[in-house]
């Protein structure tokens, strides 16, 4: 006959253990989680000092190009704004990942060259290339704002 004592199955103690499993997931869960909008905060964060930088290299390339027009009339004034133009010029165009803008950039410093050359020919051009130029700088922050937007979605 058989002799062997029946096991007595102790439900306290299995109890225990599932409840530590789950426990154990659940942080395991949570730490992926956390990860995962850490990530997510760093590359909004990127984005947002991307868009920072952008705005501040346009606001100053709006800036000078304002006084530039601004300044027209004073020829040694002028002279002198075109050259901190030229400078920002290639301070900024390194950093600027908006092909368009480069481009209309770049026309406006034709067209103060031309300025240059030519005296008051060439005024009404470079007015109106320093407008297209802003209203480049204008649309593509707020693409890129915009397309940073539709990102975090």
């Amino acid at each position: 006959m058989n002799n062997s004592p029946k096991r007595k199955i102790n439900w306290n103690l299995i109890l225990i253990v599932v409840g530590h499993l789950i426990t154990i997931l659940i942080f395991i869960n949570s730490n992926h989680q956390v990860k995962d909008q850490l990530r997510i905060n760093d590359l909004n964060e990127f984005k947002r000092k991307k868009f920072e930088r952008r705005a501040s290299a346009y606001s100053d390339i709006a800036n000078m190009a304002s006084k530039i027009i601004v300044s027209i009339e004073n020829k040694k004034e002028a002279r002198t704004l075109i050259s901190e133009f030229e400078k920002l010029y290639w301070a900024q165009i390194p950093f600027i990942d908006d092909a368009i803008v480069e481009e209309k950039m770049k026309l406006f410093r034709k067209d103060l060259n031309d300025f240059l050359i030519f005296d008051d020919e060439s005024v009404d051009n470079l007015k109106i290339s320093q407008f297209v130029l802003l209203k480049q700088c204008q649309k593509s922050l707020k693409e890129t704002w915009d397309s940073s937007l539709s990102n975090e979605k």
